[in-house]
């Protein structure tokens, strides 16, 4: 298991959690969390079970970041790459999508 891919994911699951408009073009930014949690590992093109073993531990935290996975898909779709970060904060989906990476975050922390 790849320990520090993995520990990006893990951090790229907590920025998810805890931006606000107010923190979103810090750093991480939110398209360099998107480029860690979806781009480096193809979790926008193949589930996450698929990397069981490689960066995921089993099927429950597979099933966790697919969870957080989903929605953030959805609220990508339906912006462009030139949307302001702070936009995506305000989509209908956003409490979702934080809500499901911390809970994912809270899943993979436990074993980093």
């Amino acid at each position: 298991m790849s320990a520090s891919r993995r520990q990006g994911v893990v951090d790229a699951l907590e920025a998810l959690a805890g931006f606000t408009p107010a923190t979103v073009n810090g750093w991480p930014d939110l398209s360099g969390t998107v480029q860690v949690l979806l781009t480096d590992t193809w979790w926008d093109r193949f589930d996450p079970a698929e990397s069981v073993g490689e960066l995921l531990r089993d099927e429950a935290e597979a099933v966790a970041v697919r969870a957080a996975v989903q929605p953030l898909l959805a609220v990508l779709a339906d912006y462009n790459p030139a949307t302001p970060d702070e936009i995506y904060l305000t989509h209908p989906r956003w409490p979702e999508v934080a809500a499901r990476a911390g809970a994912a975050h809270e899943l993979l922390a436990k074993h980093p």
